[in-house]
């Protein structure tokens, strides 16, 4: 279905690529002129509500990195020094002349790296050195100094590979910026929408006000037209007081008008400058008239657009993203604990040597008996499985169950979001073509009212008339005009309220979301 009503050149004239530069300050406490792309503008630097629609999606990339550390490697390290003194009775450390107490003086020195990697496997790597001064005469080496390597590993087979919690973590995160990214273009696009709504609304109250001031002026002419004829009887005093009661209506009227214009600038300044309470008494803040611009829309084209950019539906489907990465994660839980453990160690010994201690020794110079940095250096490996599973699994079963209900509702809330967002589609396409049909409608009404309104004066002139019924056409007259300024500003709207339904607003409007953000 296509609906001819001719827009894209305009609106690109409107919106070239981007409004030209305008700072707050140069509005502020003047009486200002701006275009709609200038209050746009304004609105991306000034608007609170947009700064406060930055925050969420910041802290949502804080919320990844934050989750993304748990794969930091971890280096660790220590220091540590006991002195101990034993007392001793003993024949057999008697005979390698220990007696009395044994001291002993132990300095330990520890550090290495640990940590988890994205597929669930756990890593540890780790060096300790030890140095050992004892007066104990067993010992063959004083100092004694020990240093030992350990690494170990271990790895999931069943429950948590690849599907561990921090790696869910991770994956959430991210599906949660993502959808923060979508619910800010949404926020940017809804605020957008209200600033030109403001804009327009001052634009067609200001209006408004004019038509009432002019009408005022037109009673207050007939007034006097109506007194001077009864100055010199040719009408009577009722017709007089017809034409003071047609002032005072349109005085009301006319203060109305003015209230709400105030009232609309106010509005409109709040969305673009946020401004103090000082600057909404000497800020002015003048717009541009609401014109008819011609649209083209081919409304199965706009709903297709709007089925795969709107940034709700995408929010949804990456809700649903969320729920089934929880659903598998959920699945593995399920299953039992078989893990594989492995580590190697390679230790070290070396020392000064006792003089005559030990038969075949050296008696002089640091000797390495078990060097810690060669082949000759002892070591040792393992490998082994830990299982474990808990006798009924309520808990993991529970889980699961409950994810799957997610899912289910997340479906549904998706395809709720479309069902929702073919019939906005709908609304906003025939809501251009009728706020179209109602702009022409209002200019045939307005052509024919000022024709009456012409005849009737010059009736009045010829005194088959009275200022009653000059008033009555007059006030249609008005109707009339009001009728086509909130033809123009519906119309206006509308196109936003459409490009908003269609998700091209922000790209039409030349305005990038990350810039925004």
């Amino acid at each position: 279905m296509k609906i001819s009503i001719l827009l894209p050149l305009v609106l690109l004239a409107a919106f070239p690529d981007r409004a030209a530069a305008i700072e707050r300050g140069d509005l502020i406490g003047q009486d200002t002129v701006i275009t709609l792309p200038e209050a746009v503008e304004l609105a991306l630097s000034n608007n609170l509500d947009i700064a406060v629609a930055r925050i969420e999606p910041a802290l949502s990339l804080e919320r990844v990195r934050e989750a993304s550390g748990s794969f930091d490697p971890v280096l660790f390290g220590g220091a540590s020094f006991e002195h101990t003194e034993t007392a001793i009775a003993s024949n057999f450390l008697s005979f390698f002349g220990t007696t009395g107490t044994v001291r002993e003086d132990i300095w330990t020195y520890s550090s290495g790296l640990q940590g988890v990697v994205p597929w669930g496997m756990e890593y540890e790597s780790n060096v300790s050195l030890v140095r050992t001064d004892t007066t104990s005469g067993v010992t063959s080496i004083k100092p004694e100094y020990r240093a030992v390597w350990t690494n170990q590993i271990t790895l999931p087979l069943l429950k948590n590979f690849l599907r561990n919690d921090a790696r869910l973590a991770v994956r959430t995160s991210r599906i949660g910026s993502d959808i923060s990214a979508e619910d800010f273009r949404r926020e940017l696009t809804d605020i957008v929408v209200g600033v030109e709504q403001a804009y327009w609304n001052l634009a067609a109250e200001r209006a408004s006000r004019r038509v009432a001031a002019k009408s005022l002026e037109a009673a207050s002419s007939l007034l006097e037209q109506t007194n001077v004829r009864h100055e010199v009887g040719v009408v009577s005093r009722v017709e007089v007081t017809e034409a003071e009661a047609g002032v005072a209506d349109r005085e009301f009227r006319f203060i109305q008008a003015r209230n709400r214009a105030a009232t609309a600038e106010d509005t409109l300044l709040q969305a673009i400058l946020a401004p103090d309470q000082r600057a909404y008494a000497t800020t002015r803040v003048r717009t541009q008239e609401p014109t008819f611009i011609p649209y083209d829309v081919d409304a199965d084209v706009a709903l297709e657009r709007a089925l795969s950019t709107r940034p709700e539906l995408i929010s949804a489907r990456r809700r649903v993203d969320d729920a089934e990465v929880r659903l598998a994660h959920a699945r593995n839980q399920r299953l039992p604990d078989l893990d594989l453990a492995a580590s190697f160690t390679n230790s070290g010994l070396s020392g000064e040597p006792k003089t005559g201690t030990i038969a075949g020794l050296p008696e002089h110079g640091r000797e390495a008996f078990n060097d810690f940095f060669s082949d000759d250096g002892n070591h040792g490996w393992l490998v082994g499985a830990n299982f474990s599973y808990p006798l009924g699994n309520d808990t993991a079963q529970a889980r699961h169950t409950q994810r799957n209900i997610e899912l289910r509702r997340a479906t549904t809330e998706l395809r709720r979001a479309e069902q929702n967002v073919i019939l906005d589609v709908r609304n906003a396409v025939r809501n251009v073509q009728d706020a179209q049909d109602g702009v022409r409608a209002a200019e045939r009404r307005k052509a024919s009212e000022t024709e009456r309104l012409r005849a009737e004066q010059e009736r009045l002139r010829l005194g088959d008339s009275t200022p009653q019924e000059v008033l009555e056409i007059e006030e249609d007259l008005v109707d009339a005009e009001r009728q086509q300024i909130e033809a123009l500003r519906a119309y206006r709207i509308s196109i936003a309220e459409l490009e908003r339904a269609q998700a091209t607003l922000l790209e039409t409007r030349g305005i990038s979301v990350g810039v925004a953000r």
